[in-house]
């Protein structure tokens, strides 16, 4: 995982990633479900775009984070 973009040319942009919790759903959670989701399609590494979002929904809080998938080059 990283917390800023690689150098340009030494990736390819797989996509975006978006993971969501419960209230009691903590970050590391969130960020391996990310990366599970980023090796399905093909991805090495995620840059995440922030911090958690909560929504509330209802009675209930969902927490929400996103990621760029990249695949780095050799």
């Amino acid at each position: 995982m990283l917390q800023s973009f690689p150098q340009p040319g030494s990736y390819d942009s797989v996509g975006i990633v978006i993971a969501y919790g419960v209230d009691l759903t903590d970050k590391k959670d969130l960020i391996e479900a990310l990366q599970t989701e980023a090796a399905k399609r093909g991805a090495n590494i995620i840059v995440l775009q922030g911090d958690i979002k909560v929504r509330s929904r209802g009675t209930s809080r969902e927490k929400v984070l996103g990621a760029f998938a990249l695949r780095l080059k050799p």
